[in-house]
């Protein structure tokens, strides 16, 4: 090891770091200096089907939410967005939603994602465009202007992790994280609860 031939050369007066969060998580045995916690500090894990040995109970710390700017009718056979390339097979409820790809929202959930409105699946319908983009609300009541629409979060009894946006698009929680843009609104909520 790097670290015994150092000593044995007579260098001793330095930090060691290995570990990053998965490190830290799988191999809590390991002792070093520092560690470079990444993901973990949003308490999520890069893909849904990534597993960590220690007991540690990961918490989300993040949500992504944006306000419905409007809600329109789109009939049967209309179309919408860039390039026309979803068409309404039928009558629809579309919202349109103040969030795009300059805030971090992935191009690639173009007809693929979806948002929480009021506690329900809403699919990203059209292709998300630089400050919005276009989901389907026809099964969801009351919708309106000014409603939350959830990327990453809680709503009602309904819940999107980080990690459920990656399977359909083949990244992980890491980049879709680190791509959230400075034009998003940041609000700190402190939770004294302990659980």
């Amino acid at each position: 090891m790097v670290i015994n031939f150092l000593h044995r050369k007579g260098i001793h007066h330095f930090k060691t770091h290995i570990q990053g969060s998965y490190g830290v998580l799988n191999y809590p045995a390991l002792k070093f200096d520092y560690a470079r916690l990444g993901i973990a500090l949003y308490g999520v894990l890069s893909s849904p089907k990534d597993r960590i040995i220690s007991n540690t109970k990961l918490k989300p710390v993040l949500s992504l939410k944006a306000r419905i700017a409007c809600v329109k009718r789109l009939h049967k056979g209309e179309a919408l967005g860039y390039g026309l390339i979803y068409k309404a097979g039928k009558e629809m409820q579309i919202a349109a939603v103040a969030v795009g790809y300059a805030d971090g929202i992935p191009r690639e959930l173009s007809n693929k994602g979806f948002a929480l409105i009021n506690g329900q699946k809403a699919a990203i319908v059209g292709r998300v465009c630089m400050d919005q983009l276009m989901v389907d609300v026809t099964d969801i009541k009351g919708v309106s202007c000014g409603d939350e629409a959830i990327f990453i979060g809680k709503s009602g009894n309904s819940e999107i992790m980080a990690a459920d946006l990656t399977d359909s698009i083949n990244t992980i929680s890491n980049e879709i994280l680190s791509q959230l843009g400075s034009r998003l609104g940041r609000v700190s909520i402190k939770n004294n609860s302990r659980r």
